[in-house]
């Protein structure tokens, strides 16, 4: 009955798994075992990795429990240098590359060999492409259609500004052609005074 128990311990430990997707050069958190709970019955933690391209999980890091308050993780190549552990028990992997990207497994044991948890990280890292970049299509699209905004705005106040141009230099010649009117019509003599002055 006892070994029973716990086996249907083991199998809600194991099914903790999480999903993430980040841009390359970006870093990866997941929690790897917890720590803030089980601290005191877990005695190591395997860290395993298997690549988009292979077909089994291979060893990444054996982390003791004398390491787990340093951050720094000793790792096996390419993860040597980035990976650090928190006291929490989150599993960072740091300056992500594409060929980070696949299946990770977290299994912590307690001293005696007894699996305690296992979380895995299915992680995607997305490449840097051109859509990343202020030069890709997607930007230039942008700049282009900012430019036209632009030339269109300017063409408006061109407009307006003729227009009040044309309605100033009419306004003018109204009031040119006023002006002359009534100066001709102040030089020519009255009927009374032709009739006063034959």
């Amino acid at each position: 009955m006892f070994q029973l128990m716990k086996y249907w311990l083991l199998i809600v430990f194991i099914s903790t798994t999480y999903g993430m997707e980040v841009r390359e050069g970006q870093s990866a958190t997941f929690n790897c075992a917890d720590f803030n709970t089980s601290a005191a019955s877990v005695d190591f933690v395997f860290v395993k990795f298997r690549g988009a391209e292979q077909t089994t999980l291979g060893h990444v890091a054996f982390i003791h429990r004398t390491a787990f308050d340093r951050e720094e993780v000793n790792a096996e190549s390419p993860f040597e240098d980035r990976i650090r552990l928190s006291p929490d028990g989150d599993l960072t992997i740091i300056n992500t590359t594409i060929s980070d990207g696949g299946l990770y497994e977290c299994s912590a044991y307690s001293q005696t060999f007894t699996l305690f948890s296992k979380n895995t990280l299915q992680l995607n890292v997305k490449p840097l492409d051109h859509e990343d970049h202020p030069t890709s299509s997607g930007a230039n699209v942008g700049l282009i259609i900012g430019i036209i905004l632009a030339l269109l705005l300017l063409l408006f106040f061109i407009f307006l500004i003729l227009l009040k141009r044309t309605n100033l230099v009419e306004k003018a010649r109204t009031r040119i052609i006023q002006t002359y009117r009534s100066m001709k019509v102040g030089s020519q003599p009255s009927k009374t005074e032709v009739a006063a002055n034959p």
